[in-house]
């Protein structure tokens, strides 16, 4: 909403709006015009008075909870959600609340929030695929497969749903069932569906070290046109896939993401996106420190939230300590791939073993688009986390878990088209603890 056509557009509708026969739709204009200025709070205000005069009105209120979410508000939000879901079980809220729930560290809630929606309204098929994320989220894979594949079967095949069933698979490691889902959306008539198959296609040929394939599907997935809300993940995919081969190209990926986010008021997430690409440039060696990097967000949760992860990207880069980025710690709904693996290195070199073995197994699973459309996934560091997690276990002297997860790593990445060090050094490593041979 921060197009200059969607400003004349929001503009004109405000001037036309008659406030004394639709004075709530005028409270609605008003308040995404202050959205979009930027002013959420007001934009709370507007919408807590429309709510309280018109309490049926489903779009207020969800507005009103996005808002509040965007604020880190969550149990408000959560508030708002719920009364949404109960008043509109056969909606997509049910799904709201779930996710709500697992942002705030409510897990055990869950289960019983979507068994219960799935009762209530037997025929959803949002309810369906909401147990087909939380059971890939909590481990029942094979299961959460089950269940993707009874939503082509009973609802029939569509875009969303293969994209759905691929994403599932590619979770369980069922790579080949994976590729035929997604070879099937590239052959598709529909321009959305061929980018989501290729948006596939570049994730497993990441998972197989090809690259060069990964890069190519993933610039085709983008240019055929993909769901808006999946484009800031194949991006997350891309920049990370490019800065194995050049840091110049990561950074300028990363600043092109930036002011993705920032078009859509997310600048929390571009000051991030334009820290890293400030670190990844050659002739940084003492281009910043973390005020700088935080300087044009204000204080609140977005502001904290960011200087989180920038810290962490600066113990990356060795400009801070690890035991700065430990003291701030990690939140349990965290979602942001990159800097969780972050975090567990800085666990690891700063001696705590156990932190960091916990925070390595958060970030092994691929979660993918439409498993969890929130979330910023890397399928380059899920399968990167094996060797760090093999590196910590050799320290810790589990020589044989160590060699198995050397083992599980190069199973991906063992014949890449790249020269990574990593492989290097875990091939080193598997030499090392083969069992010597007698002497004859």
């Amino acid at each position: 909403m921060t197009t200059p056509e969607a400003k004349q557009a929001l503009a004109h509708a405000m001037r036309v709006v008659d406030s004394q026969r639709d004075a709530e739709g005028q409270d609605i204009l008003r308040a995404l015009m202050q959205i979009q200025a930027g002013e959420r709070e007001l934009a709370v205000s507007t919408l807590e008075s429309l709510v309280r005069r018109a309490p049926d009105d489903v779009f207020a209120s969800w507005l009103l909870a996005d808002s509040l979410l965007w604020l880190q508000r969550l149990d408000e939000a959560l508030a708002v959600m719920h009364r949404l879901h109960e008043a509109n079980p056969e909606l997509q809220f049910g799904a709201d609340v779930a996710a709500l729930l697992r942002k705030t560290g409510r897990h055990a809630e869950v289960q019983e929030v979507l068994e219960r929606w799935l009762e209530r309204a037997p025929s959803s098929e949002q309810a369906t695929a909401a147990q087909v994320s939380w059971r890939a989220e909590v481990g029942h894979l094979e299961l959460a497969v089950h269940l993707a594949r009874d939503l082509l079967l009973f609802f029939g095949e569509t875009p969303h749903r293969r994209s759905l069933l691929c994403d599932v698979l590619i979770s369980a490691g069922q790579l080949r069932d994976a590729r035929w889902v997604a070879l099937r959306m590239m052959e598709s008539e529909s321009p959305t569906e061929r980018a989501q198959g290729h948006l596939r296609r570049g994730v497993l040929a990441i998972l197989e070290g090809q690259f060069s394939s990964a890069e190519e599907a993933l610039v085709m997935a983008l240019k055929e046109g993909l769901p808006p809300g999946e484009v800031p993940q194949a991006f997350e995919i891309r920049r990370h896939v490019a800065g194995l081969r050049s840091k110049v190209e990561f950074s300028r990926l990363s600043n092109e993401l930036a002011d993705m986010y920032a078009q859509v008021d997310d600048q929390g997430s571009a000051a991030v996106l334009r820290a890293e690409a400030i670190l990844a440039q050659p002739s940084t060696e003492s281009c910043c420190d973390l005020d700088s990097l935080l300087a044009q967000l204000t204080p609140g949760p977005v502001r904290e939230t960011a200087r989180k992860h920038i810290l962490r990207a600066l113990a990356e880069d060795s400009r801070v300590p690890c035991q700065a980025v430990i003291r701030e710690g990690s939140a349990p709904n965290e979602d942001f791939t990159v800097s969780l693996l972050r975090f567990g290195q800085c666990a690891a070199r700063a001696g705590v073993p156990e932190l960091a073995m916990t925070t390595f197994s958060r970030v092994q699973p691929i979660r993918l688009f439409s498993l969890d459309p929130h979330s910023s996934p890397s399928p380059v560091h899920s399968v990167l986390v094996r060797f760090h997690r093999a590196e910590l276990l050799r320290a810790m002297g589990q020589q044989e878990s160590s060699r198995r997860e050397y083992e599980a790593f190069l199973g991906y990445w063992g014949q890449a088209d790249l020269t990574l060090p990593e492989v290097m050094t875990a091939r080193e490593r598997l030499r090392q603890l083969m069992p010597r041979q007698a002497a004859p």
